[in-house]
């Protein structure tokens, strides 16, 4: 897999719209993995890379100390990207990083990485990642194009209102109130001839000029 083809590879699993985003993630988790990695986890791994992705192992950091949390903290520092973010699209990188290994190799490639770290590179199922990349705002899905704050829902997938709260649209049965079997209220009070609008059958309301 070549470089461009990891990156949108990225995009896709991870649903990622921009580019330079799937980018940012790619290099900072490959810089937070360098320091984490055995030397020969990390040799192993390098190997299957595409060249301008392998210098990013060889980036100098803290250990992340056994911990996934320190993980996401220091891609996020390293990336720019908000904390739930990083936590949101990292499957995605890491899934791409597995597919680079391969299902022949990713064995050997686990058995040589940390536990909390090999249980993260997981291979997607074939499904997964063949629709194309929607727009992620990198605050974690704020905006218009992801319909609510913080959803994944679009707004093309949406159902519109059909009309205002007080709408006869929104009514299943828009026009019960004028048929008298389906009307509420009595049958006088459906003619208007009750106490609030005067005499029985007088056209003049209680309250109304003499």
């Amino acid at each position: 897999m070549q470089h461009d083809a990891l990156i949108t590879r990225i995009r896709h699993l991870g649903r990622v719209h921009d580019p330079a985003m799937a980018e940012r993630l790619a290099t900072a988790t490959l810089q937070a993995l360098g320091p984490a990695l055995p030397d020969e986890a990390r040799g192993y791994l390098s190997l299957h890379l595409p060249e301008p992705h392998r210098k990013h192992l060889r980036a100098q950091g803290p250990e992340l100390e056994g911990a996934l949390l320190a993980l996401f903290s220091r891609v996020s520092e390293l990336s720019g990207l908000p904390e739930p973010a990083v936590r949101d699209h990292l499957p995605a990188v890491f899934g791409a990083l597995s597919e680079e290994v391969g299902d022949k190799d990713l064995p050997r490639f686990k058995s040589l990485t940390p536990e909390y770290l090999a249980q993260l590179f997981v291979i997607p199922p074939p499904d997964m990642g063949t629709r194309p990349p929607e727009y992620i705002h990198p605050s974690h899905g704020s905006s218009l194009a992801s319909g609510r704050p913080g959803s994944s829902r679009p707004l093309s997938d949406a159902a519109p209102s059909r009309g205002h709260r007080n709408s006869i649209a929104n009514s299943d049965n828009p026009h019960g109130e004028s048929k008298i079997a389906t009307a509420t209220g009595t049958h006088s009070e459906q003619l208007n001839r009750t106490l609030a609008t005067g005499r029985p059958g007088h056209d003049k309301p209680v309250g109304g000029p003499a």
